[in-house]
């Protein structure tokens, strides 16, 4: 949302909350399009830095399978390689590939610009997956990005277990949503969030006289 309230007149916002709806209501602004989009997951960094049974069943399975090596940088040609084989691996494309993918760019041309905490890990010399996360300036963090090679079973988990214990003293961070993506969705429901935020699109009018 705008902070001057008479930008609120003839404007959209992609992901708005209930909130920022009865803002605009209250300006006595016409609301002509108001529908759902999107629902953020929010989680616990301690459930993550001491996961429950589910989470560490799938990150002691890695440990039994793997010998790994944990890095805090990598160069950043490495990283983009990576990231290319993990596009190749992926069975279905979600309809925000386009901006995923531009988000990923700014984040790795932008890693020393600022202050991104970051994890790498590799399995016999061969980068496996990486996570980035980011302090957010209204407290807690957010999970910038998270690939992790799928034929490694138990990495996805070892990274959000790693990435959270950057973290610590954090008492809650965000992965985002879902993207309209039905597998993106199921993965975060089965981290366990401890509450969501629902988001709308809206599109507003003039001011009512």
């Amino acid at each position: 949302m705008p902070e001057k309230k008479e930008n609120w007149e003839r404007f959209s916002v992609t992901l708005a909350s209930a909130e920022d709806a009865e803002k605009v209501k209250n300006e006595n602004i016409e609301l002509t399009i108001q529908v759902p989009v999107e629902t953020e997951y929010f989680y616990k960094t301690e459930h993550f830095i001491d996961p429950k049974k589910k989470m560490r069943a799938h990150i002691e399975n890695f440990k039994k399978l793997y010998s790994y090596k944990i890095f805090n940088n990598y160069q950043s040609d490495k990283i983009l390689e990576f990231y290319k084989q993990w596009k190749n691996q992926r069975e279905r494309f979600s309809v925000t590939v386009t901006e995923e993918e531009n988000f990923f760019m700014f984040c790795l041309n932008n890693l020393d610009k600022y202050p991104i905490r970051q994890i790498y890990i590799e399995v016999d010399n061969k980068l496996v997956g990486f996570a980035w996360g980011i302090d957010h300036l209204r407290g807690g963090w957010v999970g910038l990005e998270l690939k992790a090679d799928y034929s490694y079973k138990g990495l996805s988990r070892l990274l959000q277990n790693e990435r959270a214990k950057m973290f610590l003293g954090n008492e809650f961070f965000s992965l985002g949503t879902g993207c309209h993506d039905k597998g993106i969705i199921e993965y975060k429901k089965e981290l366990g969030p401890v509450f969501t935020k629902e988001y709308i699109y809206l599109l507003t009018k003039d001011k009512i006289k």
